[in-house]
């Protein structure tokens, strides 16, 4: 049977939906592949629900941490036990990161954490979130199959990758790199292309990162010396090449800039008409809104150079935005790209219909 997957972005808006409605009892799993951004959907979780993360990796435990230790109480003549100290008791995300990772006899104890939310007698605290993430078996990630009980303790959760939602959230990180945005909006498939048989690192979402990190510092032969140990061989050779090429484009800031001017043969104008697309999409909010005056401005400009390349770019290039979500808004920035997407309406349905 196979189980249904859902993106990272769906993730956070349902678990933020159902923290914010006030249901906190409940724990999520979440897995799937190396590197897909599992850990980083508890992190978002708790930015958005003003809470701090208290990461808690089990496989670096025994289970009689858990429960803690025992003790002779002389004077009752009985066994007590110390009380952990690695259960949070203010409100927090309870990351419970690489679950699968822990050893069998970790996960009878791990039960009863998740389902009564005490141990030991120590108790979470009512408003505290769990999240717990781990690889799948498939992945050869070195997990364990997790117990049928355990698994039932949470909400399950497959998630996988989706492009355009990591472009948008790519474009806000501390390291962000241009030609990593413009080479995996060019090739989705190798955001995440990994074969768990393979012995090799592999192009994953957060591999993708580091690859920006160190393009941002790195070049020519260290570049690739430095990317073969982060996403393999054959992945490095198609994202130098794709660097390479993207160098002789003509972008759009070098345009606005005045350093170059608008290409004018058809191949080189179908290529510009394309980055221009990417610019406007990746230029705004996820909220789909224009941050600020200057950047209206800039917008007006790239949205007027737009339509002087003529309506067979312009509307291959609204079809490419229109894919996007809050692509109205986008367009409807400009009352010349909305009068132009009213002008060519059926041909832009036609070009993004499923």
């Amino acid at each position: 049977m196979s189980i249904k997957q859902t993106t990272i972005k769906k993730v956070i808006e349902v678990v933020n939906a159902t923290v914010k409605a006030g249901i906190r009892d409940e724990a999520f799993f979440l897995s799937g592949p190396c590197g897909i951004g599992k850990t980083t959907v508890a992190h978002i979780v708790g930015k958005d629900n003003n809470l701090p993360v208290v990461e808690f990796r089990p496989a670096e435990m025994e289970a009689v941490e858990l429960v803690g230790a025992p003790w002779l109480d002389e004077k009752t003549e009985s066994v007590r036990y110390f009380r952990p100290d690695v259960i949070p008791t203010d409100p927090c995300v309870f990351l419970v990161d690489e679950l699968t990772l822990a050893t069998s006899d970790m996960y009878s104890v791990m039960i009863k954490l998740i389902r009564e939310r005490e141990l030991g007698g120590v108790k979470l605290h009512p408003d505290t979130v769990v999240i717990a993430t781990g690889n799948r078996v498939s992945d050869r990630a070195g997990v364990n199959r997790i117990s049928s009980a355990l698994r039932e303790s949470f909400v399950m959760f497959d998630v996988t990758s989706n492009a355009s939602n990591w472009l948008q959230y790519y474009a806000t990180v501390e390291n962000y790199n241009e030609s990593v945005w413009h080479y995996i909006s060019a090739n989705e498939e190798m955001l995440n292309d990994w074969d768990g048989k393979e012995e090799h690192n592999q192009p994953c979402p957060r591999n993708w990162v580091k690859v920006g990190k160190f393009a941002n510092v790195l070049s020519g032969s260290n570049l690739r010396a430095m990317l073969n140990g982060v996403i393999g061989k054959t992945a490095t050779s198609k994202f130098m090449a794709f660097v390479k090429e993207l160098a002789s484009v003509v972008s759009v800031d070098d345009v606005l800039d005045g350093k170059k001017k608008v290409p004018t043969n058809a191949l080189d104008l179908q290529s510009f008409g394309k980055r221009i697309g990417e610019w406007l999409v990746m230029e705004y909010d996820n909220t789909g809104t224009v941050r600020n005056t200057e950047q209206q401005e800039t917008h007006d400009k790239v949205c007027g150079i737009l339509l002087g390349l003529g309506a067979s770019v312009v509307v291959p290039v609204l079809s490419q935005i229109k894919r996007v979500k809050g692509s109205n808004v986008i367009i409807k920035a400009s009352p010349a790209l909305t009068s132009m997407t009213l002008d060519n309406l059926d041909s832009i349905n036609a070009a993004t219909a499923e």
